[in-house]
């Protein structure tokens, strides 16, 4: 994001209003001191959930832990 007074690169955030459907932020510019508002919205179809992965990464190290004690025990 861009100062649209300056151009400048850096703007950062000084304060967050969370609203029920989006996030109202009040940002300054690092250079010129310009500041704005900005509104982002929330995607309404969310976001995809990595549950699916995360399930199947703890199941290949259950399992590769049940290796693990049953070459231990040998």
């Amino acid at each position: 994001m861009r100062c649209p007074k300056c151009n400048y690169r850096k703007l950062h955030v000084i304060k967050s209003l969370d609203l029920s459907k989006a996030v109202k932020r009040k940002r300054e510019c690092y250079k010129c001191g310009a500041r704005i508002e900005t509104i982002e919205l929330f995607d309404p179809h969310g976001f995809k959930s990595d549950e699916p992965k995360i399930n199947e990464r703890l199941t290949r190290l259950e399992l590769e832990i049940e290796d693990l004690k049953k070459n231990k025990d040998l």
